[in-house]
Order: structure tokens, then C-alpha cells, then sequence
């Protein structure tokens, strides 16, 4: 629908999502992905590291720091929206 909606390539969108399902299905339609990484790793461990359980939401939230393992990447990785006009300034 991008090319016959707004006349454009979908190579010509950058798709912005903090879900790696999202990003990894509109990378398979070839669409520029920027995947907002809004939980490192790092603080993951940390919050693990600091509770003897882990809670529901804490489990969520290590889910969301791994990209689906679809053989796709996103194009671009950023912590926040606050990164994404220097990116597409950049572009």
C-alpha cells in the first residue's frame, strides 16, 4: 500500500518501532527500520542481578531487548525518540 497509497518505494520509508516483531516484519516488506532499544541488556542483568524474583514485567522487558531471530536486521538501533531527527537529518 506505500507505493500505490503515497507513490513512494518502500525502501524510500524509515519504519520506527521499539518492538522487534515490528521491526523485523517491515524490514521483510523492505522498508529502512529504526529499532528504538529502549531496554539495554545491560540493565536487564542489573535489574535481575538486584531481585531474587524476577517479575512479569521485568520478563517483558528482557523479551523486548532481543531482535527476533528472523534473519533481519534493523538498519538503524537508537535508545530514544530524541536520536531520531539527527538520524533522519543524517539520511
Amino acid at each position: 500500500m506505500i507505493e500505490s497509497t503515497l507513490g513512494i518505494a518502500p525502501a524510500d520509508v524509515l519504519f520506527v518501532s521499539s518492538n522487534p516483531w515490528d521491526a523485523c516484519g517491515a524490514k521483510a516488506f523492505g522498508l529502512n527500520v529504526a529499532w528504538i532499544e529502549r531496554v539495554t541488556p545491560e540493565a536487564m542483568a542489573l535489574a535481575c542481578a538486584e531481585n531474587d524474583l524476577v517479575p512479569p514485567l521485568t520478563m517483558f522487558k528482557a523479551l523486548r531487548t532481543q531482535m527476533d531471530e528472523l534473519g533481519l536486521e534493523p538498519d538503524y538501533r537508537i535508545r530514544a525518540l530524541a536520536e531520531l531527527p539527527r538520524l533522519v537529518a543524517g539520511s
